[in-house]
C-alpha cells in the first residue's frame, strides 16, 4: 500500500452479495477515498452487501459515518453485513448501536451461513 494512502477499498461481486474489503484507518480526513469508491460502485441489483473490516486498524466517528452514508443510499429491503474481528472496533459499533442497522459477523463463513438462513425463511 502506498504510504500516502491510509485506506484501500476492494470491491467484488458474487451471486449472493457485493463485497467491500476495507483496510487501513477509517478516521477523520482518511475516509473520503473509500466513501467515493463505495458510492460509485454500489450495485443496486445486489440483494446483500458485505463490508469486510478485518484489515481495518482504526475507526473513529467519521469512519462510522461512512456506513451511515452507505445506508442512506440503499433500499431499506437490502441486508448489510459487517465483518469485524477486532474486539475494540466491534465494541465501538455496538456502543454506536450500529448492530441494530447491520448484521455484525466475525468472518465471511458466518455471513454465508446467515445469507443461507435468510433464504430459507
Amino acid at each position: 500500500m502506498d504510504a500516502a494512502r491510509n485506506e484501500t477499498t476492494e470491491i467484488e461481486q458474487t451471486k449472493e452479495y457485493q463485497l467491500f474489503r476495507l483496510s487501513g484507518k477509517l478516521t477523520y480526513g482518511k475516509t473520503q477515498e473509500s466513501k467515493e469508491a463505495i458510492l460509485e460502485k454500489i450495485n443496486p441489483e445486489a440483494t446483500n452487501y458485505v463490508f469486510d473490516l478485518t484489515a481495518v486498524e482504526m475507526v473513529d466517528s467519521t469512519g462510522i459515518g461512512l456506513f451511515i452514508t452507505f445506508l442512506n443510499y440503499m433500499d431499506s429491503d437490502k441486508t448489510t453485513f459487517l465483518i469485524i474481528e477486532n474486539s475494540f472496533i466491534r465494541e465501538l459499533f455496538t456502543i454506536a448501536k450500529l448492530n441494530k442497522l447491520f448484521i455484525i459477523c466475525s468472518n465471511l463463513e458466518e455471513v454465508h451461513r446467515k445469507v443461507k438462513e435468510g433464504r430459507e425463511l
